[in-house]
């Protein structure tokens, strides 16, 4: 999958410059890690939507009045904001840009960076929520607009495991030191690799312990939405 340089961190949980230091790689695998550990969370959409160009406007803002479109006017605004449209066919097949904005009254997403040429009317395209939060509590409505944010919490987390990323380097997420130490979290325990989950061991171990401590209150390691 192709990201351009506008999506760098991919989830887009905050901004590379936040990290003295840091690479927007090292954000991106910092938001991968904290979205594996967070568990299953209530994300605000929950389907994947599948469409069609009809027509592109200012360059990234694409239209999408086509027989199998979900766009419309039923939707408030900015619904699909901070997912993402992965292009599935034509030049640009496997492009992945994040949505800014999304608006029901013209059926239109539009999506972040500069417009990617050669886009064309016809292609088929999806858009998802990539990213566990923002979840559906993170999320409110006024005037027909929905207006989203990423809990402290996890902002905070992510600049944790990117600080814990550049001190530790990259050999430690890559190689085998990762397989030692457990750790209980309420109910639920991790175990080290003699113990017969070295996998869980591996993940757990990836975590700085600052942002396990910052994600307490929203780990859920249950599999079950508390709603």
């Amino acid at each position: 999958m192709r990201y351009n340089e506008r999506m760098a961190t991919r989830r887009n949980y905050i901004e590379t410059s936040e990290v003295s230091g840091a690479t927007d790689a090292q954000v991106a695998l910092a938001e991968e890690i904290i979205d594996q550990y967070v568990g299953v969370q209530d994300k605000h959409v929950k389907i994947e939507y599948d469409g069609e160009i009809s027509s592109i406007l200012a360059g990234n803002k694409l239209i999408d009045t086509s027989s199998i479109t979900q766009l419309g006017p039923s939707q408030n605004q900015n619904y699909y904001a901070r997912c993402v449209v992965e292009f599935l066919t034509g030049e640009h097949a496997g492009t992945i840009r994040l949505i800014t904005a999304s608006n029901g009254s013209d059926y239109s997403i539009t999506y972040d960076g500069d417009a990617l040429a050669n886009l064309a009317v016809g292609d088929i395209f999806r858009v998802y929520q990539l990213a566990k939060f923002p979840r559906r509590k993170d999320q409110f409505t006024r005037e027909n607009v929905y207006y989203k944010t990423i809990p402290r919490a996890v902002k905070d987390a992510v600049i944790a495991q990117t600080e814990f990323i550049i001190e530790m380097g990259d050999d430690y997420f890559t190689g085998n030191e990762t397989d030692a130490g457990s750790e209980s979290i309420g109910n639920y325990s991790y175990s080290n690799a003699s113990g017969g989950s070295g996998q869980q061991s591996a993940a757990v171990k990836m975590v700085a312990p600052k942002a396990r401590a910052l994600l307490r209150g929203i780990i859920n390691r249950t599999g079950r939405i508390e709603v």
